[in-house]
């Protein structure tokens, strides 16, 4: 799985090949999505997905995809174009994660926590 950083009502999916794992600080993670991304596309719901060479899928920003502690279908929708089943629901234990923590103070849920 990647690595989901939350802040702010907020997530950013970071794909496994860029996820730096649990022992690095998060900002390893961007300091690498920031070196291979090439393009930048918005969404109507205001995501983001970033792709690097060849319309590799690297990340997505999103709002938090929960409604009332569920995931919401239009998040579902999204993510479904660019992640299997098994890492969505990765993502979004991850997300339960980020979004129990305080408002305001980044987080960061990977693979191992």
């Amino acid at each position: 799985m990647g690595e989901v950083l939350g802040d702010l009502e907020r997530i950013l999916y970071v794909n496994d090949e860029l996820a730096c794992g649990p022992g690095a600080p998060f900002w390893r993670s961007l300091i690498h999505l920031g070196k291979y991304v090439d393009q930048v596309h918005e969404l109507v719901d205001g995501s983001f997905v970033l792709v690097g060479e060849d319309e590799r899928f690297l990340a997505i920003d999103m709002a938090l995809p929960l409604n009332n502690g569920a995931p919401s279908e239009d998040a579902l929708r999204t993510l479904r174009a660019y992640l299997p089943e098994d890492e969505i629901t990765l993502l979004f234990e991850g997300t339960e994660i980020a979004a129990g923590d305080a408002e305001g103070q980044p987080t960061s849920a990977g693979e191992n926590q």
